[in-house]
């Protein structure tokens, strides 16, 4: 619960306060755009990755508790 608390004021510090660690640097339109869509994919596959495994697992588990009855 404490970590949590310290996370989430952390990140309203971070939203509301101009905190900066690493100094910006001006970055390109086409970098951005390259950033975006490599991480946007990445995520998107992640997404997808774990939906799978989770009702892969879930059929696993369910079979052997059929077939254990």
């Amino acid at each position: 619960m404490a970590l949590a608390l310290v996370s989430y004021l952390v990140a309203l510090a971070a939203y509301f306060g101009r905190v900066e660690i690493v100094p910006q640097t001006e970055l390109s339109e086409e970098y951005q755009t390259i950033n975006f869509v490599t991480n946007f994919t990445t995520a998107y596959l992640v997404a997808v990755l774990v939906t799978y495994f989770s009702i892969q697992l879930h059929h696993d588990t369910e079979t052997d508790l059929r077939t254990s009855e």
